[in-house]
């Protein structure tokens, strides 16, 4: 039989929670109703108390009281929350109130375990070692029993070490009992670190205590200050120029020495699209880029309104004006006062220019130089630039002046050549007449009968379908998606609308270009290619791999180059015999004679030697110079142009204007998720002029991405995005794919016994152990100060740069060739640092060091990364002027998708995770337990 009990509440004085908490923590949601979250497991309601005018928002740093209440799937229920004027690192779980002994701040947490706060620590040196001591005492009537003392982190990775008791020690604290630990710690790592100690106690009690470290100094420069320096202001450096001053009409000016001048004539003229003086005040005599930004729009309406057929000339004129007005502003930066010329012999006079070499924006051969005596400005003698060495510059003058000086002084003055901005201008009033709206701004896809009726069987072969032919593939490798690329462009259906192959990090974008070129020359009959790049590095790879492959005879291609690539040796010696120089004159008018040098580069290649050839390959630019000349309408039938994201607009159209309206096709191979045109003006690049041709298509119908509507994301009859990766393991991989290719890509290495897993195996000894032995992408979070010198606008992280200088050594003493790493650094002084650190190891030969720009299109076994920024307040001004890693995916993209077995990153995570893309980069280290150092406040452990 079982009894009953039935109990009553006869009447009660209070009602008290079990147990309460102070403390500060991050909002992590807010509900429409007003209720929301702080650190994942703490709720609050539309009832809660707020401070007066006070409205939550994800990621605000806040101080609360709650109380423990299991409901809504959280534990406690906020009642009063006040927001914290600035963010500050969350405090350690459980405490209650504080109070002082023996003049040391000490916190009394839950049940009576009172342990010492322990102050920073600071090391001067990695290597350099201190003890601490840290009290714990029992303060309750309670005995309680600790079961385990832990550090978080590795062993490997923490710099601490408990030394007494042992960590597996259990020990009982009775009432007012006291146990000294004594923690070792040890500088493995410059930079703020803070650690935890937690101590497991029974009954479900654990304590933590956060300790923070700085190992190095900020404050002491380890770097010679030459070694940072910008060119100095020295004696003679021109201040306050007049933006009339070179334009004036009364002033005699006497030209001569220049570099090639022929004596024929050219078949066509291309107009000298001068700058409006006007556009040109407006913006020089603004006070900033907001005040000039404003005036000009003002003045020039058209910039502000869409770009369409209407205003597409007016629009790219005024952009490519702004942006040539940022070319001159700069230029002055070679400007001299009262300055003399050496005679270097006979032929040319010499100036010296302090580090010319390097300063930036560069002078080329065919520059301008301009010369007044100090004393009157009614007379000005012009030159050219002939030669330029580390630290001097070689002119000619008109003769009798060249011959006659004699050690006067003059002020001088330098400008740029125009010829290739008056290209651009050209080709944007050309393009729309020449084209037309299908191909600039198209809408619809009309379809055409193939240049060749082709398909790809079930084995992967291409079969002509009119007559049953199976067309052989001269790279058997191909993968399927490189494969349909190529069958696209033969059919070329949808021409004379160009066709994109979207060629990610690693897909083998060059070699499927090189497959086209081939096949195209090989089945199309009379087919004349016309194949460009943005850079000279970029055509000179596509032209040595048409002669690696060794089907096409030398005279069937040929590569045009400008003289200023030859003389900054921009072009290889070995590809010399492959390489012309043009020479716009109209046939008769010259002697037409082709004269080599003795490396085998052709002089003066006229307009019937070069249509000789099937394939012409240059850069946009070099290639320019074919609109001068008199080609036979319709000669070029096909357009490849490489590495089009990186090209504006009006580059990509140089080269199109020469294409055949009739029966022409363009092909734009690139990438838009990385690095765009490099624009000098921020006005024309925030409008328009940094936006590629390539980009701006697949932004629109019918090229814009559908994954909906077709089974590889895009229309194939316009784009092919080839997705198989040859560069990265799949750990490196992933991370890139998912955040800037949809996670579509494939990685073709294997996760087992690759070259590069046996490569990252021998070398991640230094990092930490993560969850996988074959994870290859590491962050180190570490709190540094972002400085400038006084001389220098660019940026470094004094502490940074000795982690990442650290972490080579650590590589070099396991044996890794320099060759292997690759360090990467959005800021000049931070790579200078760098550089500085490694040459001081005695090694001739240290890794590359340099910018994002720097590395687009390489890959290296290893890639550093060092972010520099340790301040919040200098975020925007990065996002503004596109400088650094945050708020631009392209830098971050370009940036991770360089390494091939290890990807390293050292930055200040709780900073960077400010930034979506950064925030998931972080979250995905710590996932696969990678990631050194404190998780960022947005990041919860929860969330992986």
């Amino acid at each position: 039989m079982k009894s009953c009990f039935l109990f009553q509440v006869l009447s009660y004085l209070s009602i008290d929670p079990v147990r309460t908490v102070v403390e500060e923590g991050v909002v992590t949601k807010v509900l429409p109703s007003g209720g929301g979250r702080i650190n994942k497991n703490i709720f609050f309601t539309p009832e809660t108390q707020l401070e007066s005018n006070y409205k939550p928002q994800v990621e605000d740093v806040v101080a609360f009281e709650a109380i423990e209440n299991y409901d809504n799937n959280c534990e406690w229920r906020c009642l009063k929350m006040v927001m914290c004027s600035k963010p500050q690192q969350q405090v350690a779980k459980n405490r209650v109130e504080a109070v002082v002994s023996n003049g040391r701040a000490v916190e009394v947490d839950e049940r009576g375990i009172v342990i010492e706060e322990v102050p920073e620590i600071h090391l001067e040196n990695i290597g350099d070692k201190t003890q601490i001591d840290i009290k714990i005492k029992n303060t309750n009537t309670q005995r309680h029993k600790l079961l385990k003392t832990i550090i978080p982190v590795s062993r490997k990775m923490s710099q601490l070490e408990v030394l007494t008791p042992h960590v597996d020690a259990q020990i009982f604290f009775n009432p007012g009992h006291e146990e000294i630990f004594k923690i070792e710690v040890v500088g493995k790592m410059c930079g703020y670190w803070v650690e935890k100690i937690v101590w497991k106690f029974g009954g479900g009690l654990s304590i933590e205590r956060k300790i923070t470290i700085q190992v190095g100094s900020d404050d002491v420069d380890l770097t010679p200050r030459e070694v940072f320096s910008q060119r100095q202001p020295r004696h003679g450096l021109r201040n306050g120029y007049n933006v009339d001053d070179y334009d004036r009409k009364d002033v005699d000016v006497i030209r001569g020495g220049a570099l090639m001048r022929s004596s024929g004539i050219a078949p066509k003229v291309i107009e000298q699209y001068l700058v409006p003086q006007h556009l040109k005040r407006l913006i020089v005599h603004a006070k900033d880029k907001f005040e000039a930004e404003d005036k000009v729009f003002q003045a020039y309406p058209v910039l502000g309104q869409p770009l369409n057929l209407r205003t597409y000339t007016g629009i790219f004129h005024n952009l490519l004006y702004i942006e040539e007005i940022q070319l001159w502003v700069d230029f002055r930066i070679y400007d001299r006062n009262e300055v003399f010329f050496k005679r270097q012999d006979k032929e040319y006079l010499s100036l010296e220019v302090d580090n010319v070499a390097e300063t930036r924006p560069s002078l080329i051969l065919g520059d301008i130089i301009r010369i007044t005596s100090p004393y009157s400005t009614q007379r000005a003698y012009e030159g050219y630039v002939h030669k330029i060495e580390k630290d001097r510059v070689l002119v000619k003058f008109e003769r009798n002046f060249q011959n006659s000086y004699n050690g006067e002084k003059y002020n001088v003055t330098f400008n740029y050549s125009r010829g290739n901005l008056r290209k651009l201008h050209h080709a944007v009033g050309k393009i729309l007449p020449h084209l037309g709206d299908c191909v600039v701004f198209p809408t619809k896809v009309e379809l055409k009968p193939p240049q060749i009726d082709v398909v790809l069987n079930d084995q992967g072969d291409m079969v002509d379908q009119m007559n049953g032919r199976e067309l052989s593939w001269f790279n058997k490798k191909l993968n399927e998606a490189q494969r349909r690329a190529v069958r696209n462009v033969l059919r070329g259906e949808a021409r004379p609308m160009p066709y994109v192959i979207f060629g990610p990090p690693g897909t083998g974008k060059t070699y499927t270009v090189l497959e086209l070129i081939l096949q195209i020359v090989t089945n199309i009959r009379h087919a004349r290619l016309i194949v460009c790049a943005s850079s000279n590095s970029a055509a000179n790879l596509i032209t040595e791999r048409l002669i690696s492959c060794k089907i096409l005879l030398p005279g069937e291609f040929i590569r045009v180059v400008g003289l200023s690539a030859i003389d900054r040796n921009s072009i290889p010696e070995h590809l010399h015999p492959y390489c012309g120089l043009c020479d716009i004159s109209l046939e008769g008018t010259t002697s037409n004679e082709i004269k080599v040098t003795e490396n085998g580069l052709k002089m003066h290649c006229n307009t019937k030697f070069l249509a000789d050839h099937k394939i012409i390959i240059g850069t946009c630019q070099a290639l320019g110079s074919f609109m001068a000349m008199n080609f036979r309408p319709n000669h070029f039938t096909h357009l490849i142009v490489d590495e089009a994201g990186q090209c504006n607009e009006p580059e990509t159209v140089i080269p199109m204007c020469l294409i055949s309206p009739e029966k022409g096709q363009i092909i734009l191979a690139g990438d838009p998720c990385q690095l765009g045109p490099q624009v000098l003006s921020t006005i024309a690049k925030d409008h328009g002029l940094g936006v590629s041709y390539l980009d701006r298509l697949l932004e629109r119908f019918p090229y814009e991405k559908n994954y909906d509507r077709y089974e590889h994301g895009f229309d194939e009859r316009l784009v092919t995005k080839l997705v198989n990766n040859y560069r990265s393991i799949p750990s490196v991989l992933q991370l890139y794919s998912d955040l800037s290719y949809d996670g579509k890509l494939v990685p073709t290495i294997n996760d087992s016994d690759s070259d590069e897993i046996k490569f990252l195996d021998r070398f991640k000894a230094p990092l930490p152990a993560a969850n996988r032995p074959t994870h290859g992408v590491f962050f180190f979070s570490n709190v540094g100060e972002n400085r400038q010198q006084s001389d220098s606008p660019s940026w470094m992280n004094p502490l940074e740069a000795a982690n990442v200088y650290s972490l080579i050594l650590k590589l070099y003493k396991l044996g890794i060739k320099h060759e292997d790493i690759g360090v990467i650094t959005p800021y000049k002084a931070q790579v200078q640092r760098i550089r500085f650190h490694l040459l001081n190891t005695g090694d001739e030969k240290i890794p590359k060091v340099g910018s994002v720009e720097e590395f687009q299109g390489q890959e290296r076994n290893v890639i550093i990364v060092s972010t520099v920024r340790s301040s919040k307040s200098f975020l925007e001004h990065d996002f503004k002027h596109s400088m650094g890693f945050v708020k631009n995916i392209k830098r971050l993209n370009v940036a991770i998708s360089r390494a091939k077995s290890l990807l390293v990153i050292f930055g200040n995570a709780h900073l960077l995770a400010h930034d979506p893309n950064w925030c998931h980069v972080i979250r995905y280290a710590s996932a696969n337990g990678a990631f050194h150092g404190e998780l960022p406040a947005q990041i919860s452990l929860d969330d992986i």
